[in-house]
């Protein structure tokens, strides 16, 4: 009985957390609704505050009925708390709505065009960072895994629909926003008929590699990036991430079946060389392309090439490819819109793309962003 009464007051503590959070979005929501008033119009204004309140109210039933999640996996008392990470991934959900409420919009205006990718920058911080307060904190509880899951695939969703319909992004990359929602009804599917459903093989880097696919999908809301750069840009995004989810998909449906030792020895052989030598031939590419446009007057005016210069030299010698592979990528869309379309500009954006992807590879500087990619922020690697 004492158990009971204990479990039931921790609960009535947490639903009093969870009014509370659902009040402070509330008026978050209703002063940013009243920001696009002012700036936008009033149909703009309550538009927008419409769709994000129906996607907030969405997002407050789902967290309701995950509450008894909120205990660590190893103990059966509830937290009567959401603890620092799992507020900031509530927060996350509230920006969220924020940026659901942009859809069935026209694209605002001025310093407002700025603001779905501001608010999904915000998103991703607070993604990073939850993560990191929760593990660091030793709250880490199936209420957090639940929501963190369900907030990245409804973010992934709607800054990708919202990237369509600015134009930014193809048909084809649109449709990939779904793939996540796709393949978790497929698992359910296989469970309704019972057929059994495998574990994925541990994978440290795949939550680095969707960090990145949310980088990329956030620049896309950029109104500086336009097509045609944008739409290679994101088709050459697009083709990784799907034979990641196709690999996946075989593995959690059996397909793959056993395989063999000695050719999967061989597979990650040369999958080893790949990653260790072709980023060699992509970095030398990009530092090729700079040059050349720096004697063919394509070199793009201040600031924009002081950028470019510090993302070739960094790229050439190995320092942070990763992340000046996504500058590259942000600096090639202002030189296509400012000084058109060429076929070098076409190499680097396939060069860039496979920086983001495979690395630096061999004889490379410093990569501090490696370790994010292969681990996650707030692990501890000692004790």
């Amino acid at each position: 009985m004492m158990h009971h009464t204990e479990t039931s007051v921790r609960m009535i503590a947490l639903r009093w957390h969870w009014a509370a959070y659902g009040i402070l979005s509330g008026f978050g929501l209703l002063f940013l609704a009243w920001v696009l008033v002012e700036e936008a119009g009033q149909r703009f204004g309550e538009q927008w505050l419409t769709v994000s309140g129906l996607v907030l109210s969405y997002e407050l039933v789902s967290v309701w009925r995950v509450l008894p999640l909120n205990r660590r996996a190893d103990e059966s008392e509830v937290l009567p708390v959401f603890g620092p990470g799992n507020s900031l991934t509530l927060l996350r959900g509230t920006l969220i709505a924020m940026l659901a409420g942009f859809l069935l919009l026209p694209r605002p205006a001025g310093w407002l065009a700025w603001l779905p990718a501001i608010l999904y920058i915000l998103s991703d911080f607070t993604d990073f960072f939850d993560g990191f307060l929760a593990r660091r904190t030793n709250q880490v509880t199936g209420l957090g895994e639940r929501l963190d899951m369900n907030h990245d695939t409804l973010g992934v969703l709607v800054v990708t629909m919202l990237a369509f319909q600015y134009g930014t992004v193809p048909w084809w990359y649109a449709v990939f926003g779904f793939a996540r929602p796709v393949f978790l009804f497929g698992i359910w599917l296989r469970q309704q008929r019972g057929q059994p459903v495998y574990d994925l093989p541990p994978n440290p880097s795949r939550r680095g590699f969707a960090a990145l696919q949310m980088g990329f999908v956030t620049a896309m809301l950029f109104p500086v990036l336009e097509p045609p750069g944008t739409t290679v840009a994101a088709t050459l995004f697009m083709l990784p991430f799907t034979i990641g989810f196709l690999y996946d998909w075989f593995h959690v449906s059996g397909w793959l079946g056993q395989v063999d030792a000695v050719a999967a020895q061989r597979w990650r052989r040369i999958w080893e060389w790949v990653r260790d030598y072709l980023p060699l031939g992509l970095r030398l590419a990009v530092v090729a392309i700079y040059i050349f446009w720096t004697q063919t007057g394509l070199w793009l005016p201040a600031p924009w090439g002081w950028l470019q210069a510090i993302a070739g030299f960094a790229i050439g010698v190995g320092f942070a490819a990763r992340f000046f592979g996504i500058a590259v990528l942000l600096l090639l869309g202002v030189q296509f819109a400012t000084l058109g379309v060429n076929t070098p500009g076409w190499i680097l954006l396939a060069a860039g793309t496979g920086l983001i992807f495979l690395g630096p590879g061999r004889w490379a500087v410093w990569g501090p962003e490696e370790w994010l990619v292969h681990n996650r922020a707030g692990d501890r690697t000692g004790t």
